[in-house]
């Protein structure tokens, strides 16, 4: 509380100080010091419309970005695919069969439904063929590297599979029930698996951790939850294979619609020539807006995949050397003197320097789309990841990347006077709760933007 308030009173006296002279770089470096003095840091501000650095601290440093690269790797999509690019998911028909091809990274269990339904009205709900799901495959395998057990474990980093339902991963929202007494699941009908609850509810306050696992078509969850946290969602990777998990959920959706199938579900490699019965259509603008205010690992994979088999790349670093080219060619930076093992931000072992974040946000800002651009970054207290901080500040536009012990913001704000800036704020490797860490990146921001509305 009292770091808070020592904050604050920099904040407000800041005005008669700025008047006498540029304190703004004195005062950043005050709340840094009061927040953590040891704290590795690394911030670059600077005033797009006066072509002006604010501040500067540790920019030339290497940091983990952790998943302000989907930023990044979206707009060079962007850039390459062209905002229009569709992924389209549909049924044909061929004979008496019917084919499923499924092409989009957000495709969910309503969007089958939709196709189902339209499936049902078209064969008047009696097939008396087969249904073939398309087997098709990206170039690259479907796991990357650098992942960790708890990535795959709770969905945060699935498999990556051009076919797919839910992004390959089961979720399931839980709640504590009584002390000492398991916790309460709730699945609805279309789940897919057996669970086993080996869990227990815990006093409130307590430490507490839940773990799923996905074997032999039983959906494990251990751990504990503790009583005062509410509804909690939890995420399982699919156990065999997306195959078995799309076929699974059209054996639902076909009973629910009412269709009798006379022949089986299979699986086909190619896909004949056939006449289209039902659609689903997402352009990448779309795709790109979800995945940035979500921050949506699976989707960013899902991109960079694409990529690869559209370039016949069967390796992922050939992937990230093909982003990494696209970048330089559309946006005029060079990201060669940089580590990046994936798009979603997930592996630690990712770096990029503070100056080469700077040099990206200058130069997007000059992109005749910037607009759209910024349509697709979180806004505070509308959606995404900044739905609950900046509370009134309506002109900022950013990405948040977060890891454990990693809270980082890039992005862009207009101060008081209506000038743009771009920032980039990455804090790494500190100890304890990040709370105070984000609290130290609404402090500098608002202080550069004039917006003290907060200690109103």
């Amino acid at each position: 509380m009292m770091m808070r308030l020592i904050a604050c009173f920099i904040i407000c006296i800041l005005p008669l100080t700025i008047q006498a002279r540029d304190g703004v770089g004195d005062a950043i470096e005050q709340i840094i010091t009061k927040t953590d003095p040891s704290l590795n840091i690394g911030i670059k501000i600077t005033n797009l419309d006066k072509n002006k650095v604010v501040f500067a601290k540790n920019a030339a440093r290497y940091f983990i970005p952790a998943s302000t690269l989907k930023f990044i790797a979206s707009v060079a999509f962007l850039e390459h695919f062209g905002k229009d690019y569709q992924f389209t998911s549909r049924v044909l028909k061929k004979g008496s069969s019917y084919y499923l091809d499924i092409h989009d990274p957000d495709f969910k269990t309503e969007d089958l439904a939709h196709l189902v339904k339209e499936l049902a009205e078209y064969s008047g709900k009696k097939i008396k063929g087969n249904i073939y799901i398309l087997n098709r495959e990206f170039s690259v395998p479907p796991a990357m590297g650098d992942k960790t057990c708890s990535d795959i474990t709770y969905c945060m980093g699935a498999p990556v599979t051009l076919v797919h339902i839910n992004k390959n991963c089961s979720r399931l929202p839980v709640s504590a029930k009584r002390v000492g007494k398991k916790i309460s699941v709730k699945p609805d009908e279309d789940f897919p698996y057996h669970i086993k609850n080996n869990t227990k509810t815990i006093p409130k306050g307590e430490r507490d951790r839940l773990r799923v696992d996905v074997k032999n078509g039983q959906y494990i969850i251990s751990g504990t939850l503790c009583m005062g946290r509410g509804k909690v969602e939890i995420g399982g990777v699919v156990s065999d294979n997306n195959l078995s998990n799309v076929k699974y959920h059209l054996k639902k959706q076909l009973a629910k619609a009412g269709i009798q199938l006379k022949g089986k579900i299979l699986y086909k490699k190619t896909l004949p020539k056939g006449r289209l019965v039902s659609s689903v259509s997402k352009s990448l603008q779309d795709i790109v807006a979800i995945a940035l205010k979500q921050s949506d690992n699976f989707i960013m994979d899902y991109l960079l995949a694409e990529l690869a088999t559209q370039n016949n790349q069967h390796e992922w670093r050939l992937a990230v050397s093909s982003l990494k080219k696209l970048v330089h060619e559309k946006l005029g930076v060079n990201l060669q003197n940089s580590v990046i093992k994936d798009v979603s931000g997930l592996s630690r072992s990712n770096l990029i320097a503070i100056n080469q974040f700077d040099s990206l946000l200058k130069q997007i800002a000059k992109q005749p789309n910037f607009a759209e651009i910024k349509g697709f970054m979180a806004i505070p207290g509308e959606d995404g990841t900044l739905q609950e901080r900046f509370n009134g500040m309506k002109k900022l536009y950013a990405k948040t990347g977060t890891l454990g012990n990693v809270s980082n913001i890039i992005g862009y704000f207009y101060d008081k006077n209506n000038e743009l800036h771009s920032f980039a704020i990455f804090s790494n490797n500190f100890y304890g709760r990040r709370a105070k860490y984000r609290m130290l990146q609404e402090d500098i921001i608002r202080l550069v933007a004039g917006d003290n509305s907060f200690l109103e």
